[in-house]
This record gives C-alpha cells, structure tokens and sequence, in this order.
C-alpha cells in the first residue's frame, strides 16, 4: 500500500515551491524509499531538469524533522515499515485566449 502524504509535511510545501518557482513545463520524477516514520530518502533520480529545485532542497524535504515528515507514519497508514515509491511533480502552464471581466462587488 502506498503511503499517505501528510498534508502538513515538507512535501506538500516543496511542491509549492516548485509550482511557484517554476516557468513553463517542468517535471520532475524521483524513486524514494519511505521509512516507518513518515521520512524519506531519495533512491534514484529520473527525472530532474536544470531550472528548477535543487536535489539538495529535495533531500532536505524528505529526510526533514518527523514532525514535518512528507508522509504521513506508517502505523497510520496501516502499511508495510518500508516502502518505495515514485514521486512525480509536474508544472504545467495553461494559457488561455480570452480574458473575462468579474464584475466587482458591490455593497448591500
């Protein structure tokens, strides 16, 4: 079973990051191994184009205080101790042609 991503965790705040820092189209694919207390470790790197967060910041992220794991324990997951996965985090700008006027908001 996969583990759950804490939402108050260093991951969550790094993808953040990432979209806000980011121009254009970017992705970046990494294998990590997830220990019993929400922390991680980078395994392999598949993925990681120049322009974008370091692989250090990346570490520091997934191997942060367990207060702050990325993932959430794994006696709350009722998973596996040790777990692999594939994180992904995309940046994908959407442009459109057209733009819309919101009315403002008026006082009762």
């Amino acid at each position: 079973e996969s583990p759950s991503i804490n939402p108050r965790g260093t991951l969550v705040a790094l993808a953040n990051r990432f979209t806000a820092d980011s121009e254009g189209e970017k992705e970046v694919t990494i294998v990590a191994d997830v220990m019993d207390n929400g922390l991680a470790q980078v395994s392999d790197i598949l993925e990681f184009p120049e322009g974008v967060i370091s692989i250090a910041a990346f570490e520091k992220a997934l191997n942060a205080d367990p207060e702050i794991a990325p993932f959430v324990p794994a006696n709350l997951d009722r998973r596996s101790q040790r777990t692999r996965v594939v994180l992904k985090m995309q940046n994908i700008t959407v442009r459109t042609t057209t733009t819309q006027k919101i009315p403002s908001r008026q006082r009762l």
